[in-house]
């Protein structure tokens, strides 16, 4: 309870907004990262699926593509609620706040498990090289959550 009233003196849930949509900013550097050797050169062609002229449902990882857009929704979220012209009342920024989180972890989990969506969506049963950046950017969103979660702690 003194940790918590010491922060609030210092620093408002602002400064942590602020700094969750920043690192959702910078998961989203992550995109272009390549994810599995001789699948994807990374996120953007999974979402092929949106842009093919003939849409098919394989060669790409589109839940890893649903789980960086539901980051970036999160971190919009957030955003918007750090801003100084934004005022809503305590429960509308409680819930929006909340829907932020709930999608942040949501992206997540959709991104650190892009490898077994990868294989379940291609059918894929060969374990193939897998590069380390969406595993950096799910990792940078968990920090975006905490940020989102000691906002909420503090504006509660």
């Amino acid at each position: 309870r003194y940790i918590m009233s010491s922060i609030k003196e210092k620093l408002n849930s602002v400064v942590f907004l602020w700094i969750g949509f920043g690192l959702v900013l910078l998961t989203m550097i992550f995109i272009a990262a390549p994810a599995i050797e001789d699948g994807f050169e990374g996120v953007v062609n999974s979402a092929a699926i949106f842009w093919k002229r003939v849409p098919s449902w394989e060669h790409g990882n589109w839940p890893m593509f649903v789980g960086y857009m539901s980051i970036l929704v999160g971190g919009i979220l957030m955003g918007v609620m750090a801003l100084s012209f934004v005022q809503p009342s305590a429960l509308v920024e409680k819930v929006i706040l909340l829907s932020a989180g709930v999608l942040l972890l949501l992206g997540i989990i959709l991104v650190f498990c892009f490898k077994q969506t990868f294989f379940a969506v291609n059918g894929w049963e060969s374990v193939r090289d897998v590069y380390w950046g969406p595993y950096v950017a799910a990792s940078i969103a968990c920090l975006a959550l905490v940020c989102d979660g000691v906002a909420l702690a503090l504006d509660w």
